[in-house]
């Protein structure tokens, strides 16, 4: 059921972005190949879905990626606020800078992760793996949740009031 669910997400979001498209021809401006400052968010899903690992800057805010594979994707950067990446698979993945305030990364496994200088404020992180994970500069603050035998101060996270 999942699968179907996200086969007729895919077609729904590659629709509009072909309506994106054809309307920019028309209207005289072309957006074929948007920055990462000038990204869709609707674009960003469908790529991240499908298992593009190049999302740099992608706008996924609020975004269900539950258990989605992310092995090695470069998310440096992303807009991850609010977004559900429980049992997400984000081993060895690129999050550096990545805005994660408020995600819900429960059980995810970051296994050799970066997150250096990511925004980890209220994030919950209960149960995932951080197993050599790199949260150098990373910020997080009270609200922050890690696994029980994390440290997240001997990891290098900074913890904000």
């Amino acid at each position: 059921m999942a699968s179907y669910i996200k086969s007729k997400v895919q077609q729904s979001l590659s629709f509009l972005l072909v309506l994106v498209i054809a309307f920019s021809v028309f209207s005289g401006v072309l957006f074929l190949n948007p920055s990462p400052s000038y990204a869709y968010s609707e674009s960003d899903l469908s790529r991240a879905l499908i298992g593009d690992k190049d999302l740099i800057g992608a706008d996924l805010r609020e975004a269900d990626l539950t258990e989605a594979n992310l092995t090695e994707a470069d998310l440096g950067g992303a807009y991850l606020t609010g977004a559900d990446l429980r049992g997400a698979d984000l081993t060895e993945a690129y999050l550096s800078w990545a805005n994660l305030t408020g995600a819900d990364l429960r059980g995810a496994d970051l296994t050799e992760a970066y997150l250096n200088k990511a925004d980890l404020r209220e994030a919950d992180l209960t149960e995932a793996d951080l197993t050599e994970a790199d949260l150098t500069e990373a910020i997080a603050n009270s609200k922050t949740r890690f696994p029980d035998d994390f440290n997240a101060r001997g990891a290098g996270v900074n913890i904000l009031p």
